[in-house]
């Protein structure tokens, strides 16, 4: 322990010689020059760890920096979503009103419940993004939960339009096998009912309307059907025979010509004979009938009908 003393205690003497100056000693002791050493050391370590402190500093300053770009982004982000959320939402709305509006001229019921919708609103978005790091996952949730409210709602809908279609297209199917409109332009010369027959001076029941018209004037199906008698029978002469279903079926006697044969499917406005003065006719003219199941109907009702609708329609 003394030789260590002894030897740190030593004095060392260096001569530093110039040309212009004189020679100069420089004197230390081991210890003096342990101590410079430690003291050099210590400054160097302390300015590495300032520098790789101010480094890391500078990196969490440029990570926190993206994260508020990020943030940002998404904050953004939802507030698109939460417009697009918006969007939908009335868009549905519009939907379930024009769904409401046309159940009630088709005379249906309102079809389902209203519905239940409503998104976040602009304030609630402002104060959920104030603490997005944190609300993240909750805002997450939330819009997950107002996607699928919609989609279900979405479904509600379609289903809704599905069934007014679906009837939409009964209904359509039906007014197409119903005999509207007049079969040959002309004019009545005999209404349906009771009359005094031009042959026998009686009264009997005429279960047609006669309808007068010169000798070829064609003969259009009043709806669409399928061709179910053609060729001659009696008194009615000539004549053609459709079943429209639904129960429709509708006659076309003393015709000239037959331009159609059993089974054939014919549609509205399709040429189907030529009026003429074939069976018991004393002149030339079309009796028509219209037939629900087995029973003659008045045809007036439905000429007349289909005058005013293919009018409104044009």
């Amino acid at each position: 322990m003394g030789l260590l003393k002894r030897w740190c205690r030593r004095r060392y003497t260096i001569l530093l010689f110039s040309t212009y100056e004189k020679k100069k000693e420089v004197t230390f002791t081991l210890l003096s020059l342990l101590v410079v050493f430690s003291l050099m050391m210590g400054v160097g370590i302390v300015n590495t760890i300032l520098v790789f402190g101010y480094m890391h500093k500078s990196a969490r300053a440029r990570e926190a920096e993206r994260l508020e770009q990020r943030v940002a982004y998404y904050q953004l982000e939802f507030r698109k979503l939460a417009v697009e959320l918006k969007d939908l939402e009335e868009g549905l709305v519009r939907l379930q009103i024009m769904d409401n509006r046309i159940r009630r001229l088709a005379h249906l019921d309102s079809g389902g419940k209203a519905l239940a919708l409503g998104g976040p609103e602009e304030f609630v978005l402002r104060k959920g993004m104030k603490g997005l790091r944190e609300n993240t996952r909750s805002l997450i949730r939330d819009f997950k939960r107002d996607l699928f409210e919609l989609h279900r709602s979405a479904e509600v809908q379609e289903a809704s339009f599905r069934l007014l279609e679906e009837f939409l297209r009964s209904r359509e199917a039906l007014l197409a096998h119903t005999p509207l409109g007049y079969p040959v332009r002309g004019w009545i010369t005999s209404p349906f009912g009771y009359r005094k027959s031009p042959f026998t001076g009686r009264r009997e029941f005429h279960e047609g309307v006669d309808i007068a018209a010169p000798v070829g004037a064609p003969i259009r199906a009043p709806a669409d059907g399928v061709v179910v008698f053609a060729g001659w029978n009696g008194g009615y002469g000539k004549m053609v025979v459709v079943d429209h279903g639904y129960g429709f079926f509708t006659r076309y006697g003393h015709c000239s010509k037959i331009l159609v044969k059993v089974g054939e499917r014919v549609r509205r406005g399709e040429i189907i004979a030529k009026v003429g003065n074939t069976g018991r006719s004393t002149a030339p003219h079309l009796h028509y009938e219209v037939r629900v199941g087995k029973v003659a109907v008045n045809p007036y009702y439905y000429l007349r009908l289909g005058r005013t609708l293919f009018a409104f329609r044009n």
